[in-house]
């Protein structure tokens, strides 16, 4: 008689951060509609161009000068050059882009909302390094 119950060696156990990661790795730009890769085009652009915009405000100054003083170890890209840890790197390039943009409208048809896209680009720089 065949056995019902699988065994947990007979399961691929993944976690849902597994699921998701899987999903992100497979994803395409091919595989979102032109009109969506439109959208995404425009909200990097837009991220970008408030985080270039924002280099030069003083809290920026007064972050660098703390990652100097309490730099962790890292290697993960601040936005304007250098390196640090994750989090230190999230909170800068995050924080460029928050800084410039005035939390643009998302309830709108079309609007932008990218609050996590610097967070992610610390993460993948460091990610990605040799």
């Amino acid at each position: 008689m065949p056995q019902l119950i699988r065994t947990p060696q007979d399961v691929e156990v993944r976690s849902a951060v597994e699921h998701i990661a899987a999903f992100a790795a497979s994803a395409r730009p091919e595989h979102l509609r032109s009109d969506i890769r439109q959208l995404f085009k425009r909200n990097i652009l837009d991220s970008l161009g408030c985080a270039i915009a924002g280099l030069h405000g003083a809290p920026f100054q007064a972050l660098r000068e703390q990652f100097e003083e309490y730099r962790a170890p890292g290697c993960c890209t601040l936005i304007g050059g250098g390196k640090t840890s994750a989090d230190q790197a999230a909170l800068f390039n995050s924080s460029l882009v928050r800084y410039v943009d005035l939390l643009d409208s998302y309830m709108a048809v079309g609007g932008l909302w990218q609050p996590n896209t610097p967070g992610r680009q610390a993460r993948n720089s460091c990610w990605h390094s040799p």
